[in-house]
């Protein structure tokens, strides 16, 4: 499955209420792009964040971690991408967080590259 490092790159609508139950990921490279509606993440690593159109959310499953997502609205559904790209190194230690939003000026968490990337 994939195309190179390209492991998936999924259009998902998730209806309200609804979404992925607890799950895991390991040597993957997640992206998240809202497109409209908001997606809640939360993993194993003490992350919990609601992401919104115009944020993208990047999370390094490295030598693993667990993460749900959820539909964050009750009456309308949400519409992402979902990107997995292999990582440059397999195993590595994950970074602290597992989840970050780059160049988002709202609550911004800043978040070093997971190692072995640049």
């Amino acid at each position: 499955m994939g195309f190179g490092k390209l492991r998936v790159l999924n259009d998902d609508v998730v209806e309200p209420n609804a979404g992925f139950a607890t799950h895991s990921h390991d040597n993957m490279e997640i992206i998240s792009i809202p497109i409209s509606g908001a997606l809640r993440h939360r993993d194993s690593m003490g992350n919990t964040h609601v992401f919104r159109k115009g944020e993208v959310q990047i999370m390094s499953a490295a030598s693993g971690l667990t993460h749900s997502e959820y539909n964050d609205s009750g009456s309308e559904p949400v519409n992402f991408l979902q990107i997995w790209v292999m990582p440059r190194e397999r195993d590595i230690t994950p970074p602290g967080r597992g989840a970050r939003r780059p160049g988002s000026s709202r609550d911004r968490r800043d978040c070093p590259p997971s190692p072995g990337r640049t």
